[in-house]
């Protein structure tokens, strides 16, 4: 799924680069977990999981 991975340390931040599909993506990780975005991170894959299914179910 991802061509290159780079990891890189901005201050209190982790940071890792890669590309998905072709696109470049980048992740930061802060140093305190915030449970309230990992929630809408979380909600946010799903929907799109439920999403992408539901077209390929459609296409079949």
């Amino acid at each position: 799924m991802s061509e290159r991975k780079k990891k890189q340390d901005h201050g209190d931040e982790n940071i890792v680069e890669l590309r998905i599909a072709g696109h470049p993506v980048r992740l930061s990780f802060a140093a305190e977990p915030d449970p309230t975005a990992a929630q809408r991170i979380r909600n946010c894959l799903i929907d799109s999981f439920l999403r992408q299914d539901e077209v390929n179910r459609r296409a079949a």
